[in-house]
């Protein structure tokens, strides 16, 4: 107790403390005195003194203060003891002594007796009566001293006894007190609180998907402004060709369409910015808040990112406004002010492929011809709506990435059900008597050392757990594969590690990993293989190879074990009873930890998704709706022909859903090189993600891209039968 009491003194903990108070105190004070609380001089003694407090608050949560406090009350309960036990001692010697005095006196008072007798001898007939008195006093005295001496040396055993055993109690309590552990004080930055860096890991996800995002939706909104503004253009020519006619100037012509746009642009920016940094972000911290309970949400206004995206909307709708008003009117005036003659029909490739062509029939074949008549709005209908399929397809994969480590770390790779930790290692023969103790509850059980140590390599430096053992069944509790394939534990003198830190160190089988022992030693590892695993970084060994490349022996105060109950808690209670046992980890609970973490993705997922359907609902309206203004005449014509409703819809329709089965294949692909890019950009520490996407999320993407072209085409409906057979067949003037 008295070397944990000065290696605490030493270590300046304590004069620190002390400093950091008296400062507090001082700066407390001279804030009082400072009467302008907006002066720098204020808020910079003010900053030091938050300081100082958060300084002196790390050092009270490290506990080294109560801790010592506890040292000292213990060594004071010592040294009452002790006092206690000499005062005991001091009154037993005390009456030891008072009855040794009186037996002293007694017997000098004998001595007196014998002496007068002696002087007597000559009269003892006339001193027989006083003789006999005196002897019976001496007798009496005598007894006396005899029975003080029992009393006082059974009391003298007893007080020894009692100093005896108050001795050992206080060489118990020292070598108690020097078993105590000297104090280890840590101090932990937010990064590595485990709420902070799970947090910061799900936002990293957010932060990938946002880097992709952007672009498509910039791309769509070039696309649509592009579609809309030419057609706009085109329904206008005759005016434009008045104008022009008139003596306008084309820059003044053009300028009323680019200020239609434009306007637009700023508009549309404008409530978009303001919806997608106030309601998107309210929409993820709200998804998130249901795992993290941080603070209110904080909306920022970036200017830059306002230039940014007014500037992307106005090149996308004044760009495509310009480029359509230049090509007409680069035309004279005579030409705009009559009708734009119909884009000419071209054979299709098809038609060169008889034994195809003659198969198909007439109603599918106009179909065919219509859909590659308008090559530009073929390629925009099919990108958008590819746009859309590969926007679900990227958010089913990111879901099918990530939500799926779970099971595969936890039914694959880390198949124990506890990890057990013990107070000190556990020796051969105390493994087996803990295997025997508890072979009814575990079914296997595998001691392992367990060491967190720091990898480098081409200066990046990352934490791995390092894992040593000779068990044979550690195969059982952990999967070691790689791309379906097993893989045996590593041989002699080298180490399996885990995929994510082998990519990030650009490492392979026969290569090495430097490992950090301390300050000053490193160690060299050879990589026998390569393993799969998703959560924190592992080199996993032989406890001979550990000894070897470490030179100390390995600690085994650590087990995996699993069960065949079906109650894994009661089981886990049981262990924990163990007095050896300092804890029981359920991997369960660590499971279900990690899967409420992923099921945040959901949001997340569900708001992409969404956005897709916005962004495929878009296209395809604009796109259906231009198309059916475009072809009122010839639908009307087919009106006439004696097509029914029905029919008549199923011409239509027809061209939109041949273009939406072309987009959704070409989105399936597209979709697959976007997840591969935003897993890419996806960076969590100490978890990798498997990339893949499952075929059920193609085929959900497929289905929801038909049912957006459904959706328009069901409001679309209505517009074909509003089509009037007479207005529209009549002679364009």
């Amino acid at each position: 107790m008295l070397s944990a009491i000065k290696q605490i003194e030493e270590s300046g903990i304590l004069e620190q403390y002390a400093k950091l108070s008296e400062s507090i105190r001082m700066m407390e004070a001279s804030l009082s005195l400072i009467q302008d609380r907006e002066s720098e001089e204020y808020s910079d003694l003010l900053n030091r003194l938050n300081q100082a407090k958060a300084a002196s608050e790390e050092i009270e949560a490290t506990g080294v203060l109560s801790r010592y406090e506890e040292l000292k009350a213990n060594l004071l309960k010592i040294d009452e003891g002790q006092k206690e036990l000499d005062r005991y001692k001091k009154e037993a010697e005390s009456e030891f002594e008072s009855a040794k005095a009186q037996l002293d006196d007694a017997k000098a008072r004998l001595d007196e007796a014998k002496e007068q007798i002696d002087k007597n001898k000559a009269d003892i007939n006339k001193g027989w009566e006083a003789l006999k008195e005196g002897k019976a006093e001496y007798e009496k005295g005598l007894k006396e001293y005899k029975e003080k001496k029992d009393e006082a040396d059974k009391s003298l055993a007893e007080a020894k006894e009692e100093l005896d055993k108050a001795r050992k109690e206080i060489d118990e309590a020292w070598d108690e007190i020097e078993d105590i552990p000297a104090a280890r004080v840590y101090v932990l930055n937010r990064s590595q609180n485990m709420g902070y860096a799970s947090f910061e890991n799900d936002s990293s996800i957010v932060e990938g998907i946002a880097k992709i995002l952007p672009v498509f939706f910039f791309l769509v909104a070039a696309l649509v402004c592009s579609t809309t503004m030419t057609r706009m253009v085109d329904e206008q020519r005759t005016q434009i060709g008045t104008l022009k006619a008139l003596g306008y100037s084309e820059a003044a012509i053009a300028g009323k369409y680019i200020f239609y746009s434009g306007s637009a642009a700023v508009l549309g920016c404008a409530a978009g910015f303001y919806l997608g940094t106030r309601y998107f972000p309210m929409a993820i911290w709200e998804a998130y808040g249901i795992l993290y309970g941080f603070s209110d949400i904080e909306y920022i206004f970036d200017p830059k990112l306002a230039v940014i995206s007014l500037m992307v909307a106005l090149l996308c709708s004044v760009g495509a406004t310009y480029t359509s008003c230049k090509a007409e009117l680069l035309q004279m005036p005579a030409q705009l002010i009559r009708p734009k003659a119909p884009k000419a029909g071209k054979r299709v490739l098809l038609e060169h492929i008889p034994f195809i062509w003659k198969r198909i029939g007439f109603l599918h074949k106009v179909s065919i011809r219509n859909i590659l008549r308008y090559k530009r709005r073929f390629f925009m209908t099919v990108l958008g709506i590819a746009g859309c399929t590969s926007l679900v397809v990227a958010a089913m994969g990111i879901s099918d990435s990530i939500k799926n480590i779970v099971n595969d770390q936890f039914d694959h790779i880390m198949t124990y059900d506890y990890g057990i930790s013990f107070t000190e290692a556990v020796s051969k023969e105390e493994q087996e008597n803990f295997k025997s103790e508890y072979a009814d509850v575990l079914s296997v059980c595998v001691f392992v050392s367990a060491d967190e140590l720091e990898a480098v390599q081409n200066n990046r430096t990352k934490r791995v757990t390092v894992v040593a053992t000779d068990d044979p069944d550690i195969t059982k509790v952990i999967g070691f594969q790689y791309k379906g394939e097993a893989k045996s534990y590593p041989a002699f003198g080298k180490a399996a590690v885990n995929d994510k830190l082998a990519k990030e160190f650009g490492v392979k089988p026969g290569d090495k990993i430097t490992v950090k022992i301390n300050d000053t030693e490193w160690v060299d590892v050879e990589i026998d293989f390569i393993f799969e695993n998703y959560i924190n970084n592992y080199l996993f060994m032989t406890g001979e190879t550990y000894e070897s490349l470490f030179k100390r022996e390995a600690v085994y105060d650590t087990a995996y074990a699993s069960t065949n109950k079906e109650d894994i808690y009661s089981a886990s209670v049981s262990l924990s009873k163990n007095e050896n046992v300092v804890s029981v980890s359920v991997l369960n609970d660590m499971r279900t930890m990690v899967n409420n973490m992923m099921k945040s993705m959901d949001y997340i997922i569900w708001l992409v998704i969404l956005c897709a359907g916005a962004l495929g609902f878009v296209v395809i309206y604009n796109l259906n709706n231009i198309n059916i203004t475009e072809r009122n005449r010839e639908i009307a014509t087919i009106k006439v022909l004696g097509f029914y409703s029905r029919e008549t819809k199923e011409y239509v329709y027809r061209e939109t859903l041949i273009l939406t089965v072309i987009g959704a294949l070409l989105g399936l692909g597209l979709g697959k090189l976007l997840h591969g890019f935003i897993m890419q950009q996806i960076k969590v520490e100490a978890v990798s993600f498997k990339v893949q996407i499952f075929g059920s999320s193609y085929l959900i993407s497929v289905l929801a891209t038909f049912m957006v072209t459904f959706l328009v085409n069901l409001m679309l409906m209505k517009k074909i039968e509003k089509i009037s057979m007479t207005e529209s067949l009549k002679s364009v003037e």
